[in-house]
């Protein structure tokens, strides 16, 4: 996911991996109703990316901040961002990025403005030059592509 689809998906690694996040907030009782349906759908999930995430440390996008730090224990993660990001606070994909505790993570900071001008938070959007590697990984790990694994590192 990019931007908000990014937050999302983390934390969707987050409830698949950590029973405990989000407990405590308004939204264990959403992940809980009809038979735990949202965290069996969680459960199904076979990687991440987030492509220039929102801050996972910014209560209003996340609000169980606390909760979110070492909960990706599991789930495959690639989070994609730029040098050009000014949509996002400084630093915050590197932060959510170290936060992830899972042994298969990836994380990518890229400049191509000398390609397109500009490589800020809509990049992906525009230009989709991460496109690529974004495909490879989530068909090695939530197809286990081994071809695809090979082609990405």
């Amino acid at each position: 996911g990019h931007s908000t689809g990014g937050r999302v998906a983390l934390a969707v690694a987050a409830v698949k991996d950590s029973p405990a996040y989000l407990q405590g907030t308004a939204f264990a009782a959403d992940l809980d109703r009809d038979g735990a349906g949202l965290r069996r759908a969680a459960g199904r999930v076979g990687a991440v990316i987030g492509l220039h995430p929102d801050d996972m440390h910014d209560l209003i996008n996340n609000p169980d901040v606390e909760g979110f730090v070492g909960a990706v224990s599991e789930t495959p993660v690639f989070v994609v961002t730029s040098v050009d990001d000014l949509g996002e606070p400084d630093g915050a994909a590197w932060r959510d990025f170290v936060e992830v505790r899972s042994s298969a993570k990836v994380y990518l900071d890229k400049n191509v403005a000398i390609r397109t001008g500009f490589s800020g938070h809509q990049e992906p959007i525009e230009y989709g030059i991460e496109a690529p590697w974004v495909a490879l990984f989530g068909q090695a790990f939530a197809l286990g592509n081994v071809t695809a694994s090979t082609l990405f590192y």
